[in-house]
């Protein structure tokens, strides 16, 4: 629609993976709606789902265990799979991929099968979150001071940066566990002060607009 203008975040390690989103008078058409009047927050919660599904499954089938394949071939070249530590954080890593990949399949065959994302993406979602913070310790200690210099062009430093988004992108970690607690395991929800307030009385951070 007129009025709308993406400008590329230009970011420090030379990529552009968030815009700027400007919406200057923008009007949308009625007959561009998207379901029913006043139902956006409902068709936002059902896409946030299909996004952690879609995050928590991956983008290949089976069972993977990529991360902790790399992390071996890694060790066996610096000469550090006798140490009977970093074995055991080893098969922590695959049992983990292994059971986030076995998820993936379940959830796979669910949307084949043609039922509804719902709060169980959460669930791969939070759990990949972990393992990419798994990953990034366990490489770091593998490699050394070769991380943070320019070993593998860098390669090994980028990961572990890129992968505190995982935490963040598609919910924080936080809000995966609330969603698990509350809507999975039926957990009472965390008390919330201003949940019968209109939009415009919400508080923004710490004044009342």
């Amino acid at each position: 629609a007129p009025g709308v203008e993406i400008r590329p975040i230009h970011q420090i390690d030379g990529g552009m993976r968030f815009n700027e989103v400007y919406l200057t008078d923008v009007r949308v058409p009625v007959d561009h709606q998207i379901g029913e009047l006043n139902q956006g927050w409902r068709l936002a919660t059902a896409m946030l789902m299909y996004e952690r599904v879609a995050i928590g499954t991956g983008q290949t089938g089976g069972v993977q265990h990529a991360r902790t394949d790399k992390l071996i071939r890694a060790a066996k070249k610096r000469a550090r799979l006798d140490s009977p530590v970093l074995r055991q954080e080893l098969m922590k890593l695959y049992s983990a991929e292994v059971c986030q990949s076995l998820m993936g399949m379940r959830t796979r065959a669910e949307a084949q099968a043609g039922k509804t994302p719902g709060p169980g993406g959460s669930l791969g979602k939070l759990a990949g979150a972990s393992i990419a913070a798994t990953y990034r310790d366990l490489s770091l200690s593998i490699i050394g001071p070769g991380a943070v210099a320019d070993e593998d062009n860098g390669r090994w430093s980028l990961e572990a940066l890129t992968t505190f988004a995982s935490g963040i992108a598609g919910g924080t970690n936080e809000i995966q566990r609330n969603i698990i607690g509350e809507r999975v395991l039926g957990l009472p929800r965390e008390p919330s002060v201003d949940k019968d307030l209109p939009f415009s009385e919400l508080r923004v951070s710490t004044q009342r607009s």
